[in-house]
Order: structure tokens, then sequence, then C-alpha cells
């Protein structure tokens, strides 16, 4: 593509579309054959002068979309550049006027830059034109019966998948901010994505604490005490053992293994009230 015609949109002033020109400035067919194979060789001028004649055509079709991140200057600059490539691939010699040409180019440049920025999730360009095909079979639907189309219809009027036409349906919802108020207006939108199965990290750094103090002092106590105590307690990372188990491992009563745990937790908890003391 010639680099003329983009210094001719860079160049081109965001005026307002009251003070261009109308559509149909070109007098006469020839005109604008003539100003077309000129601004296909590179004449910048002659691009210029087709962009004017055509930009209320692009503020007409401009003013049919809606962008929240865009105005309609902007949407119209966009326009422009789709009538740029308009003017690239127009070809004359098929007795079609440029503007009837161009309007498919300068409509696509406007959704396309609606689509990109209208979103803050970017979705393929063939994505967004199957949603546009949704919603105008919607829009019809809704018009001539009163309703929307089910996913199953809507899949039989375009031939997409029933899975398809699902995803695309809730591709359109918009983006909710988890910080945002809740529905009752009470707490945010992510306090209702609240897993209450999850750990709490707060309390998981306080029972880590509480778990690394404990072995510490477990290690103080004599070997059998500890073996004792941790068997007990699942302290090893085994399940807790009774005192008949215990007792039948190191061959002594239940009663003894009994007297030992007892011994071995009275220490433990003086060294927990030694500990808070200090």
């Amino acid at each position: 593509m010639s680099s003329a015609l983009f210094a001719t949109r860079q160049s081109w002033p965001a005026a307002p579309e009251a003070a261009m020109p109308a559509v149909g400035r070109f007098s006469a067919r020839e005109s604008e054959v003539v100003l077309v194979r000129r601004a296909q060789a590179g004449d910048a001028r002659a691009a210029e002068e087709l962009i004017r004649g055509h930009i209320r055509l692009i503020y007409r079709v401009a003013r049919r979309y809606r962008c929240r991140s865009l105005s309609v200057d902007d949407l119209a600059q966009e326009g422009v550049i789709g009538l740029i490539l308009a003017i690239h691939r127009f070809d004359p010699s098929r007795g079609c006027r440029l503007c009837t040409y161009a309007l498919h180019w300068v409509r696509q440049a406007i959704a396309r830059a609606v689509e990109q920025h209208d979103r803050l999730i970017h979705l393929p360009v063939q994505a967004a034109a199957d949603i546009r095909t949704i919603h105008r079979l919607q829009e019809e639907a809704q018009l001539h019966e009163g309703g929307y189309l089910d996913p199953s219809l809507i899949a039989q009027a375009t031939g997409l998948a029933e899975d398809r036409v699902c995803d695309l349906l809730s591709a359109t919802q918009d983006a909710v901010s988890l910080d945002g108020v809740g529905a009752d207006g009470d707490g945010s939108v992510w306090d209702a994505f609240e897993d209450e199965s999850a750990v709490n990290p707060e309390q998981d750094v306080i029972r880590g604490f509480y778990r690394a103090q404990l072995r510490a002092l477990v290690c103080e106590l004599c070997p059998r005490e500890r073996m004792i105590v941790e068997a007990r307690y699942g302290l090893a990372g085994h399940a807790p053992r009774t005192l008949d188990d215990i007792s039948r491992e190191l061959r002594v009563s239940r009663e003894r293994v009994r007297q030992i745990e007892v011994r071995a937790i009275t220490k433990l908890r003086r060294a927990l009230r030694a500990q808070a003391l200090d």
C-alpha cells in the first residue's frame, strides 16, 4: 500500500463533521475515477480530497456505534483508515461508486476499533463477528416476535455449534470488578466468592508457629517420653496411637505408658509457662 495514503491520514485534522464537505462533492463520475487513480499512484492531495469528500459518510456510520472509551470523532478517525484501505483496493472499472465500495471497509474498521477498546478482555476477530451476527438475530427476533432466541435456534440459523453459541453469549457479558459493591449493598463482590473451605492464611501462619514451638519443646524430652508423646498425638506425621498399641511396642504395661505420658505433658506445660514469663 502506498505510504502516501497513510501520510494523508496522519495529517488529516479531527475537525467536526459540520466543517467537512458533503458526500457527492464530485460533480462527475470521471473526476472521482481520476482522483482514485492519482491516489493509488501515491498522490497525497488526491487521497486527501477523497477523504474529505466522504467524511459525512464516515460520520454517519460512526454514529451508529457506541463505545465507552471512544468518542464519535475517534470512531470517525478509525473509519478514515477503512476508507484509505478501500481507496487502495477500489477498481473503478467495475462500474461501482467509491462510496458504495468503501462502506464495507469503513464499517469494518469502526467495528474492530469498538471491539478492541470497548472490552476489558479482547476477543478474536472471528468471535467478535459471530457475536455481531448473534446480536443481529436476537434484535430481529425481539422486534418481530417480542422475545430472544434460544441457543439451539441461533445455532440452526448461523450454522454454529450450540456449545459455541453458548460460549459466545457468555463472552458478551460485561466484566465485573471484584472490588465493587455486592448486590445487597454490603461488602464487595469478592466476598461472595470466598471459599469457606480454604485455609485462612493468617491462621495457617499462627498454627505453623505453634507447631514449630511445640516441636522444639518435644525435642527437649527424653527419647522414651518424646516417642510416647509423638505416637499418642500424631506429631510424627502418623495417626494417633492408643496406649495398648504403644505398650505392646515398648513391652511395658498400659499403665506405665500412661504415667510416662502424664509426666511428659507436665514437663511441656512447665516449659510453656516459663516461655510465657520470659
